[in-house]
């Protein structure tokens, strides 16, 4: 029964690469690795895929049973697709999902961007900076759920509609903006040089912002955007060490709000409603300032980054033909 196991799995490697699935040999099908440069459709791969540096590749309907690696300047382009293993972009590569479920980590090192559109992932989400790489890239999440936590160390955060069961951290990015989201664990915002946006969303641990520039608004109707939605916050909200201007207003806090060491100090206007206690120095929010924003700008500026490297990416695979 030994024998005839590997001669099936030595015929079926054979069968795949004469098909042109650019199918690495392996002992076992599970170490399979297929190189994916062009468009696959609803098919099976039984181990990991790459997507060859500087290339593009997009799946409809496609299942991967192992990992998925995005190298330097490749493209990848998912709809409706399963991932059962976990993705790793590189520098200055993408990865662009629709209605894709993917069971786990995926990991941004530099790239160009992660969008993520109606689709599940069942691990974390981080993007971290590579020494020596100018990319900054970004992560964007609009309809989607992260079942783990969201950690961002570099380019810009964005999530719209989505729901995160662990923790969301914006630490050290551009900024970190989340509309009509709920994020089960703890929100951290820290040393974001454009500050951040919260407006109409949940947070069910505690929200920390710190040592960030710019402007911060929290469930706040101000400067940069607008936002009419009243925002819900189940524990503690602390506000420190912040260079923003920082609004907040509109907001339930069930537990205390703490401003403390903001210059210039932080400002609250009359519709926050908080249970817990009030702590350190907050002023009020004046006359309507003239914003700088609409409330869409920022993620319409991610979404055209987006729309201009997928259609280069479809473009592209489309040119080089069939992947497998």
């Amino acid at each position: 029964m030994k024998l005839r196991s590997i001669a099936a799995t030595t015929t079926t490697t054979a069968l795949l690469t004469l098909c042109g699935g650019a199918f690495l040999a392996a002992p076992a099908a599970a170490d399979l690795v297929t190189s994916c440069n062009g468009q696959g459709g609803a098919v099976t791969v039984p181990g990991d895929l790459v997507v060859p540096a500087g290339k593009s590749c997009t799946l409809t309907g496609t299942t991967v049973e192992g990992d998925v690696t995005v190298r330097a300047g490749a493209d990848l382009v998912v709809k409706g697709g399963t991932f059962k293993g976990k993705v790793i972009v590189r520098e200055d590569g993408y990865l662009d999902t629709t209605d894709t479920e993917i069971s786990g980590a995926v990991t941004a090192r530099s790239a160009f961007g992660a969008y993520l559109e109606d689709s599940e992932l069942s691990a974390n989400l981080r993007a971290v900076a590579v020494d020596g790489s100018t990319v900054q890239g970004f992560v964007f999440s609009i309809g989607s759920s992260v079942d783990g936590n969201v950690n961002a160390r570099t380019g810009d955060l964005f999530a719209e509609s989505s729901t995160i069961g662990g923790d969301f951290t914006g630490d050290g990015t551009g900024y970190t903006d989340l509309y009509d989201s709920v994020v089960d664990g703890d929100l951290r915002v820290a040393g974001n040089a454009h500050g951040s946006i919260f407006c109409g969303g949940e947070v069910y641990g505690d929200a920390t912002y710190t040592g960030n520039s710019d402007t911060v608004q929290i469930g706040s109707d101000g400067p940069v955007a607008g936002c009419s939605a009243t925002s819900y916050w189940h524990n503690n909200v602390t506000v420190k060490g912040n260079t923003a201007t920082v609004h907040i207003d509109d907001n339930i806090i069930r537990g205390d709000l703490t401003a403390r060491d903001n210059d210039p100090v932080a400002l609250a206007g009359q519709d926050n409603r908080v249970r817990g206690t009030i702590n350190g120095e907050l002023g009020e929010i004046g006359s309507a300032q003239a914003r700088t924003l609409s409330v869409q700008e920022r993620s319409e500026g991610l979404e055209a980054k987006a729309d201009d490297r997928r259609e280069a990416a479809e473009a592209e695979a489309e040119k080089a033909g069939q992947a497998f």
